[in-house]
């Protein structure tokens, strides 16, 4: 399963359940997207919800909440930060 979100025009963040994330760069004429791999989660996860909000520090936080791993169900949200391209842990 895959989590989408679009932080910009033209900007999406790709993470899949096993971790790994991506930013597409979008053209203007609907070329075929740059990518560009990020720093993966924490922790992989399946059934997570995904969102983006502007952050206190500047850039966009887009954040990978809850989810399932190994048939548990996590509480956590780990976010990244568009602007610093750091990642952090929520508890």
């Amino acid at each position: 399963m895959l989590c989408a979100v679009e932080f910009a025009p033209l900007q999406v963040l790709v993470a899949n359940e096993e971790g790994r994330a991506w930013i597409a760069d979008f053209t203007e004429d609907n070329e075929v997207p740059e990518w560009t791999q990020v720093p993966d989660m924490e922790t992989g996860r399946e059934l997570m919800a995904c969102g983006a909000a502007p952050s206190p520090s500047g850039g966009i936080d887009i954040m990978a909440i809850g989810g399932r791993v190994v048939g548990e169900f996590m509480s956590t949200v780990e976010v990244f930060n568009t602007n610093t391209r750091v990642k952090r842990k929520v508890q």
